[in-house]
C-alpha cells in the first residue's frame, strides 16, 4: 500500500491536481451601480452618534440615536452619469453620480449631510485581494489626501450578490501640540443582479486631542472622541 500512493500514477495525478487547483483563477467581478431609470429605492437608515470629552478626570458622554427613510429617484442616466434626487426628512438634494460610486456633483447639498454608498474601483475586483484608492477630502476651504482600501470579501453561490469592506483614514493637520485623527470602516452587500445595496453598516471615528508641551513632557488636557455609525437598509424598490 505504501508503495502505491507515494509514487506511480497516484503521485502523479495528485502532483497534476494540486497543479491545477493553483492554477484555477480567483473569482473576480466589477462592482458598479446599475440603478433603473424612473424607479425610487428606499432605504431604512439608522443612525448612532456617541460623543465623549475628557479633561483630566472629568468625562462627558452623550449618546444618541435616530432612524430615518431615505428615497432615492434615479431621473435619468447621461453621458455615464446618473442624475439622482435624494429626499430625507425634509431635505431634498440632487447628486449626480457615476456608475462606479463617484459623485461628480451635489450642487444643493453642503458636504457629507446625507449617508451614500461606496466609491468602486475600476475594473474586476478579485475575491481576497484589497484595492487601494486616494482622493481628497473636503475640509474647511480646502482639502487634505484620504486613502481608501476596497475589498471584495464574498460571492453567494450564485454571484448574484458581494460583500465588500470598506476601510479609509484621512490626513488631518497635526502637530505636537494638536494632533486629529479620522478613520471609517464599513460593509456592503451589492445585489449584482439589481445593481444596488442590499444593506450597508459603516462607521465614522474621530479623535481630537490637544496637550501642554511642557519642559521635557507633553501632558493631554483634553481630548474629544466622536463615534457615528450608520445601518442602511433597503426597504423597497419602485417599480
Amino acid at each position: 500500500m505504501r508503495g502505491t500512493t507515494g509514487s506511480g500514477p497516484f503521485r502523479a495525478a495528485l502532483v497534476m491536481l494540486f497543479a491545477f487547483t493553483l492554477a484555477l483563477p480567483a473569482s473576480a467581478v466589477p462592482l458598479a451601480y446599475r440603478l433603473k431609470v424612473g424607479s425610487t429605492y428606499t432605504y431604512e437608515v439608522v443612525q448612532r452618534s456617541t460623543g465623549e470629552a475628557a479633561s483630566n478626570e472629568v468625562r462627558s458622554s452623550h449618546p444618541q440615536e435616530r432612524t430615518t427613510k431615505l428615497e432615492i429617484l434615479v431621473l435619468a442616466f447621461r453621458d455615464g452619469v446618473y442624475v439622482l434626487d435624494i429626499l430625507s426628512g425634509d431635505r431634498r438634494v440632487r447628486r449626480y453620480m457615476r456608475p462606479n460610486g463617484a459623485v461628480v456633483a451635489s450642487p444643493t447639498e453642503p458636504a457629507g449631510t446625507l449617508p451614500f454608498f461606496a466609491v468602486f474601483p475600476e475594473g474586476d475586483v478579485v475575491t481576497g485581494k484589497p484595492v487601494k484608492q486616494t482622493a481628497m477630502f473636503p475640509l474647511g476651504k480646502g482639502t487634505v489626501p484620504a486613502v481608501w482600501e476596497t475589498t471584495l470579501t464574498g460571492l453567494d453561490g450564485s454571484k448574484k450578490k458581494a460583500t465588500v469592506t470598506v476601510s479609509g483614514s484621512v490626513a488631518l493637520p497635526s502637530d505636537r501640540v494638536i494632533s486629529r485623527t479620522l478613520q471609517s470602516k464599513g460593509t456592503m452587500v451589492l445585489n449584482l443582479e439589481t445593481g444596488c445595496p442590499d444593506r450597508a453598516d459603516w462607521t465614522v471615528s474621530y479623535e481630537l486631542t490637544y496637550a501642554n508641551k511642557e519642559i521635557a513632557v507633553i501632558r493631554d488636557l483634553w481630548s474629544v472622541r466622536e463615534t457615528r455609525s450608520t445601518s442602511c437598509k433597503l426597504t423597497g424598490v419602485k417599480p
